[in-house]
């Protein structure tokens, strides 16, 4: 073999291995970029520690500034689990219920005894810790610690600007949740004003600890019925004839029988109190509250309390919402 050819023959076999470098490279470059479930690699991994196994739980309070106290609860002694900002425009509380079944509500303070009690008929010791975070955008939310050997903490609702209220509502010895849909929440359609300040309405949700988690009571929800009396009927159709609308405490108050499994009441009260030259206002108000049920995260429950259907029509447009898109066989 000539020197010219085995010369050829090496640069071949370099080109070949730069070439299979080159998209191994490129492959693992790829790789690190997709993950193989098929998540971007840019997006934060997290590895959480596993659960504690915790035999003990105390409090600590601890002076983090000249107003602010942190309340901690900690597992065995040494690793704290969780913790809460009191003092200044921030507060925190315990919510628990007494010997006599009372809910009651105990500032997150050093010289306020906590009693973990089972809130939530799992067997488990708990406590419901409710936030605030004060401020302009000042906001309420609620957490349940579990306190057994296995420490969980589970979010009961997120940031709201009402308070929630906990009631043992069907005698079992647990707390359920009353807390409130803000889909409705500054849409102006839906606004009153209450001497000056202007108020939106949040339906009433009622949550129960069930299968480990809270989830929507469509059986205790159906039970609180909206009571509409003839004084009321004739107040509602005054109103609306005068501002030849729908008005906002009517639509409310079908917002309230809806979400407490009255819907085709509400719809039939709706005709009752709208006089008949307003078919297109009533239609137009029909479309609004249709497009923001479907919005609701609370839909589904909703469309289960009231029997009717989940999904819009097919080839539907949102024009044409209305209670023709729920209620049908």
């Amino acid at each position: 073999m000539s020197i010219k050819s085995t010369l050829s023959n090496i640069m071949s076999i370099k080109f070949i291995t730069c070439l299979v470098l080159t998209t191994l490279l490129i492959l693992l470059l790829i790789f690190r970029h997709y993950h193989l479930d098929g998540r971007n690699a840019t997006e934060e991994i997290r590895i959480l520690p596993p659960e504690p196994n915790c035999q003990s739980y105390s409090f600590r309070y601890t002076k983090s500034s000249e107003e602010l106290n942190t309340f901690e609860v900690i597992c065995n002694g040494e690793q704290v689990v969780y913790s809460a900002l009191t003092g200044g425009t921030e507060s925190a509380w315990v919510v628990s219920i007494n010997q006599n079944g009372e809910v009651i509500q105990t500032s997150l303070d050093e010289n306020d005894a906590i009693t973990p009690r089972d809130l939530n008929g799992d067997g488990t010791p708990d406590l419901i810790v409710g936030e605030f975070s004060g401020g302009m955008a000042c906001c309420f939310s609620y957490t349940l610690l579990s306190l057994g050997q296995r420490f969980r903490k589970l979010e009961i609702s997120g940031a709201m600007n009402k308070e929630v209220q906990f009631a043992d509502l069907d005698k079992d010895g647990a707390l359920e949740v009353i807390t409130h849909d803000y889909s409705f929440a500054h849409d102006y359609s839906f606004a009153r004003d209450e001497g000056g300040l202007v108020e939106w309405p949040t339906p009433e949700v009622i949550l129960k600890f069930r299968d480990g988690d809270y989830q929507v009571a469509t059986d205790l929800m159906r039970k609180r019925y909206v009571h509409r009396s003839l004084a009321l009927i004739a107040k509602d159709k005054k109103e609306i004839s005068i501002a030849h609308a729908v008005t906002p405490e009517v639509r409310e108050r079908i917002l309230n029988m809806i979400y407490h499994g009255q819907g085709n009441d509400a719809f039939a009260y709706l005709d009752h109190v709208c006089p008949k030259d307003m078919e297109f206002e009533k239609q137009l108000f029909e479309n609004e509250l249709v497009l923001k049920l479907y919005d609701s995260p609370y839909w589904q429950s909703i469309s289960l309390i009231n029997h009717w259907s989940y999904n819009p029509p097919d080839d539907a447009h949102d024009e044409e919402a209305g209670r023709d898109w729920l209620i049908r066989d």
